[in-house]
């Protein structure tokens, strides 16, 4: 789902374990598998850094990050950072937010990319959009679905 606030917001539901979703969200191994990044470096830490590529067709980027907010099988936030292939990095950044909710039958996972509207007006719609089509059109919440079901 997108919204005009230059959100994008998805949900998506696991039919697992909340710790067994949550393994998957943070274990390096199995993000650059549901992520299908060649590179990956996490720290799962307050403070800690994320970084993997991304590729969007004709453009590959490096995503960097760092972790504000983490709590155990519930939510976890990083703020998101974008570098290209020039070594240029956004001034100001988005964040991404996962939240995990138990249902009787497996995990609610909800994802919120938010902070579009912080980046220079010329750009947001064009990243924004960018971005709508990274997770949602791609498929990569379903990716990570289907991996935990099958490992």
């Amino acid at each position: 789902m997108v919204d005009n606030d230059l959100k994008v917001i998805r949900d998506i539901f696991i039919p697992s374990s909340i710790d067994r979703v949550w393994n998957f969200l943070i274990s390096e191994e199995k993000m650059k598998n549901w992520l299908k990044a060649d590179k990956f470096i996490i720290d799962m830490a307050d403070g800690g850094e994320i970084e993997f590529p991304l590729s969007f067709g004709d453009e590959d980027v490096l995503i960097l990050g760092e972790f504000s907010i983490l709590l155990f099988e519930e939510r976890y936030t990083f703020i998101w950072r974008e570098r290209d292939v020039f070594g240029e990095e956004w001034f100001n950044c988005t964040i991404v937010n996962f939240d995990l909710e138990k249902k009787e039958s497996g995990t609610l996972l909800k994802l919120l990319h938010d902070g579009f509207k912080n980046l220079p007006s010329h750009q947001q719609e064009q990243i924004h959009q960018r971005y709508t089509d990274f997770w949602v059109k791609s498929g990569v919440l379903e990716n990570l679905s289907s991996l935990i079901l099958t490992d």
